[in-house]
C-alpha cells in the first residue's frame, strides 16, 4: 500500500506544481479574441489618431483653398488729420482745397474720415484655383491612403502577435502535459524501486528527466507570459495572467495567402497617392504666373470736417505676374522631385511585393509538407506510447523506454504546432 499512496501523493504534487508555476491555471480563464484586439488597437493606437489629425489638416486645406472661389466683404474704416485743407464751393460743387505753405492757416489741422464696404471677387483666373483645389483634393486622399495604411498595420502588428500568443499557449500546453507524464514517471519509479522492482541507479534517470521537463515548461510558461503581455501592449489592452487565445488561429486560417493584403498594398497604395499630389502640388505652382481677372466694389461714406459725402467704386483689375524671383519655379520643381521620388518608391515596393508573395506561396508549400511530416510523426509517437503504456502495469515496458516516446511524442507535437504557425503567418500576410 505504501508504493501506491507514494505515487499518489507524487502525482498530485506534480499537479500543484504545475497549478503554481503557472498563475493562468489557478485563475478562471478567461477567453480573448482576435477581432476583439483589433477593434481596441484600432480605437486606441496613438498612431491613428495622428493619421486622423493629419487628415482632418488635409480636408480643412481643401476648403481653404475652396474659398477662393468665393467673395470676401470687409468693412474699411479710416480716420486722420491733415494740415491746411478745407471745403471750397466751385461751381456748386465741393472741392477739398489746400493753403500754400506760406499762407496763414496752411498748418492748421483738418479731420478726414471713412466708412467703405469692400467686396472684392475673382472673375478669372485661368485655373489656378482649380489647379490649388486639386492639389489639396490629392493631399487629402494621400493622407487617407496612409491612414488605411496605418490601419493595416495595426491589424498586422496585432495578428502578428496574437499568432505568436497562439503558438506560445500551444507550447506551453505540450510542456505541461510533458512535464505532468514525468512526475508520474517520477513517481512510479520509486514506487517500483521500494518494491524491488527496479534498481535504484534508475531513479537518477527518471529524477533528471522530471528536472529538464520542468525547466521546459518554466521557459515555456516564461514565453508565453511574454508573449501575453507583448501582445497587450499591441492593442492597448490589459489581458489577465488567466487569459488564453480564444480563437484557434493554427488551424483556422484562410486557404490562399493575405501577404499583400495587409502589409504591401496598403503601403504602396499610400506611396501612389502620395505621389499623385506632388504631381498636384508641382501643377498648381505651374499656374503661379497665370493672370488674375478680380471685381471690386466698395460704398460707403467719407467725411471732411463736419462734411459728409456719398462714395461708391466698381471696377475691374487684371493682375498678370512677371517675375517672383523664383521662388514659384524653385518650389516646383521641388514637388517634382518629390514625385519623382514616390514614384522610385512605389515601384520598389511592387518589385518587393512580387517577391514576397513569391515567397509566402513557397514558405505555405514547406510549412504544408512539414505538417503532413509532423502529422503523420505524431500519429506513430502516440502509438508508441499507447503500447507502451498498455505494457506498463504488466511489466514488459521499461519506465525509461516509456519516457523517450514521451518526450517523442512531445517534440513531434511540438514541431506540429511550429509548422502550423509558419502556415498561419503566411496565409495571415505576415510572413
Amino acid at each position: 500500500m505504501k508504493p501506491r499512496r507514494l505515487l499518489l501523493q507524487s502525482s498530485m504534487l506534480a499537479v500543484g506544481v504545475l497549478c503554481s508555476g503557472f498563475g493562468a491555471a489557478a485563475q478562471t480563464p478567461v477567453p480573448v479574441h482576435l477581432a476583439e484586439l483589433e477593434t481596441r488597437a484600432q480605437a486606441a493606437r496613438p498612431r491613428q489618431r495622428a493619421n486622423d489629425a493629419r487628415l482632418q489638416n488635409a480636408r480643412a486645406r481643401i476648403a481653404a483653398a475652396r474659398a477662393a472661389y468665393s467673395p470676401t466683404l470687409n468693412l474699411l474704416g479710416d480716420a486722420s488729420i491733415t494740415p491746411g485743407q478745407r471745403i471750397v464751393d466751385i461751381a456748386g460743387y465741393k472741392v477739398t482745397a489746400a493753403f500754400p505753405i506760406n499762407e496763414s492757416g496752411a498748418f492748421r489741422p483738418a479731420a478726414r474720415y471713412s466708412a467703405l464696404l469692400d467686396l472684392r471677387g475673382n472673375l478669372y483666373d485661368f485655373g489656378r484655383t482649380s489647379a490649388a483645389v486639386e492639389a489639396a483634393e490629392a493631399e487629402a486622399r494621400a493622407e487617407q491612403a496612409e491612414q488605411q495604411n496605418g490601419h493595416a498595420q495595426s491589424v498586422r502588428d496585432v495578428r502578428a502577435g496574437y499568432v505568436r500568443w497562439a503558438t506560445a499557449h500551444a507550447l506551453w500546453k505540450i510542456a505541461q502535459r510533458t512535464q505532468l507524464a514525468a512526475a508520474e514517471s517520477l513517481a512510479r519509479t520509486r514506487a517500483a524501486i521500494e518494491e524491488g522492482a527496479r534498481p535504484s541507479a534508475d531513479q537518477t534517470a527518471a529524477e533528471s528527466g522530471e528536472g529538464f521537463a520542468q525547466l521546459e515548461l518554466e521557459r515555456a510558461s516564461a514565453e508565453c507570459e511574454s508573449a501575453r503581455a507583448d501582445l497587450g501592449f499591441i492593442a492597448a489592452s490589459e489581458l489577465a495572467a488567466s487569459a488564453f487565445p480564444a480563437d484557434d488561429v493554427l488551424n483556422a486560417v484562410p486557404v490562399e495567402p493575405q501577404a499583400g493584403d495587409l502589409g504591401q498594398k496598403a503601403r504602396l497604395n499610400a506611396l501612389r497617392e502620395q505621389q499623385v499630389a506632388a504631381d498636384a502640388t508641382a501643377s498648381a505652382h505651374d499656374h503661379a504666373y497665370t493672370p488674375v481677372l478680380s471685381a471690386n466694389a466698395q460704398a460707403g461714406v467719407q467725411g471732411f470736417d463736419d462734411k459728409v459725402f456719398p462714395v461708391y467704386r466698381v471696377g475691374v483689375s487684371l493682375l498678370v505676374p512677371l517675375w517672383d524671383g523664383g521662388t514659384e519655379a524653385a518650389l516646383r520643381a521641388q514637388a517634382r522631385a518629390r514625385g519623382a521620388q514616390l514614384s522610385a518608391q512605389a515601384e520598389e515596393l511592387e518589385r518587393a511585393e512580387a517577391r514576397a508573395q513569391a515567397r509566402s506561396r513557397t514558405l505555405k508549400d514547406q510549412a504544408d509538407r512539414r505538417i503532413a511530416i509532423a502529422d503523420k510523426l505524431l500519429a506513430i509517437c502516440s502509438t508508441r506510447v499507447s503500447q507502451l503504456e498498455a505494457a506498463s502495469p504488466l511489466g514488459a515496458a521499461s519506465y525509461l523506454e516509456l519516457a523517450d516516446a514521451r518526450n517523442a511524442a512531445a517534440r513531434a507535437e511540438t514541431e506540429l504546432v511550429l509548422a502550423r504557425a509558419l502556415r498561419a503567418q503566411v496565409l495571415l500576410g505576415l510572413d
